[in-house]
């Protein structure tokens, strides 16, 4: 079914959005990955080894908190993008998005998703480039 007109403005925005994000990250990943090479002061202090355990435990200790950035990945997305009203017994975990069959749409919901999703693009700006080949996907 094709959007309605009223619709074509948020899509656009997320587009902005999602381009202005994607420079961030960019930008910000290179001159996170400028101090990782061979050479650069960091890279002589601390050990490639060293630098991965403290970023797997440093991980592991801001995501825990927070149900949508505990489990793995794949399984909040599937979340977020599966209906609240599907009456299939295969529905997955929906993580508190849905109150029965109807979503949920309060305030607090919607904070947890933005820390949760400002908290994953903090951590893959960091995680890409380490030692790790895929980063926080690991």
């Amino acid at each position: 079914e094709m959007p309605s007109a009223a619709e074509f403005p948020w899509f656009i925005l997320l587009g902005v959005m999602g381009g202005l994000l994607g420079a961030l990250f960019v930008r910000w990943n290179v001159t996170l990955s400028a101090g990782r090479l061979p050479g650069a002061p960091f890279r002589s202090r601390v050990h490639v080894v060293a630098e991965v355990a403290c970023i797997a435990a440093i991980t592991a200790i801001t995501s825990y908190p927070s149900h949508f950035t505990r489990g793995l990945s794949p399984l909040t997305i599937h979340a977020l993008f599966h209906t609240c009203d599907d009456a299939r017994t295969a529905r997955p975990e929906m993580m508190g998005l849905c109150n029965g069959t109807e979503p949920e749409m309060g305030a607090s919901l919607m904070a947890s998703l933005v820390l949760a999703a400002g908290l994953r693009f903090l951590q893959m700006t960091i995680t890409f480039g380490t030692g790790v080949p895929c980063g926080l996907f690991v």
